[in-house]
């Protein structure tokens, strides 16, 4: 069954509306011949895994201010809204976890 381009962006955007990370008004759908085109922009959230020698010996503090400074322009400019950084030198990383 072909679709309608309307009946197709109407489907886009009743899926767009589950992710409440979403905000309809970010995001702009248009269908033309059955291609869709999403246009706007959305905050994003990361969790980043660093593992690094240069990381022996500095605080954890340390660490996340060393690693954040890589991200100034796209927090401030609200581009990514939420970053987790794990910072592990290699043992770090092969050692098993304490509990």
């Amino acid at each position: 069954m072909k679709r309608t381009d309307s009946e197709i962006k109407q489907l886009v955007s009743d899926e767009l509306k589950w992710d409440t990370r979403v905000k309809e008004t970010d995001v702009g759908v248009g269908v033309d011949n059955g291609v869709v085109t999403l246009t706007g922009t959305v905050g994003s959230s990361f969790e980043l895994l660093v593992v690094s020698e240069q990381l022996a010996g500095k605080s954890p503090v340390a660490r996340q201010r060393l690693l954040l400074h890589l991200f100034a322009a796209e927090l401030s400019s609200g581009a990514l809204h939420a970053l987790s950084i794990r910072a592990k030198t290699p043992a770090e990383l092969a050692a098993p976890e304490s509990t």
